[in-house]
């Protein structure tokens, strides 16, 4: 993929609020995230883990997405990506020395990135979700006390006609070159 090509998928990339309810395949999700672990992570410690929901999980999980006034699309979403912070695997020592560099939600943020993008040149739409009843979904996955829930990633296929939105971004603050 070249840059033309990736800048293409950055803009064909949106939040997607209208899913057809067509199931997105294990086969297809398991790509999308094999696709988003090669994000870049801090000393590689892939401080997350990735639950793939479908079939009835996931109807069940929509419940738990949909706050009065959010996220109501999400009861016809198929599936769902849950990133849950996981920092068990890195070492205490290790954890107290780059706590102040944050690098475990920055880690977060790339790999959902990675998801998003995957998912889109998948041809699967995705929402990221920031709002949802994280004690309903710890226990429908069965997480321990100690997992926390960061994001959900709504992911399925746009109904007929769903419109490409036009990116309207700020005006980009300049870069400095330092030569």
């Amino acid at each position: 993929m070249d840059l033309v090509e990736f800048s293409a998928l950055s803009r064909r990339r949106q939040s997607c609020r209208s899913y057809s309810g067509q199931p997105v395949s294990r086969d297809v999700l398991e790509q999308i995230i094999n696709a988003a672990l090669c994000a870049p992570s801090a000393r590689n410690c892939q401080p997350y883990k990735l639950y793939a929901l479908t079939g009835k999980t996931a109807k069940q999980a929509s419940e738990f997405t949909r706050l009065p006034g959010m996220n109501q699309f999400t009861a016809d979403c198929p599936a769902f990506i849950v990133v849950v912070e996981d920092t068990s695997g890195i070492e205490k020592a290790m954890l107290k020395r780059f706590l102040k560099m944050q690098f475990v939600p920055i880690d977060i943020g790339l790999v959902t990135a990675h998801l998003v993008l995957a998912a889109t040149a998948a041809g699967v739409d995705t929402c990221i979700l920031g709002g949802f009843r994280e004690e309903g979904l710890s226990i429908l996955l069965g997480l321990g006390g100690r997992d926390s829930i960061k994001l959900v990633i709504a992911a399925g296929y746009a109904t007929e006609n769903y419109e490409l939105r036009k990116k309207d971004r700020r005006k980009p603050k300049p870069v400095w070159f330092l030569e």
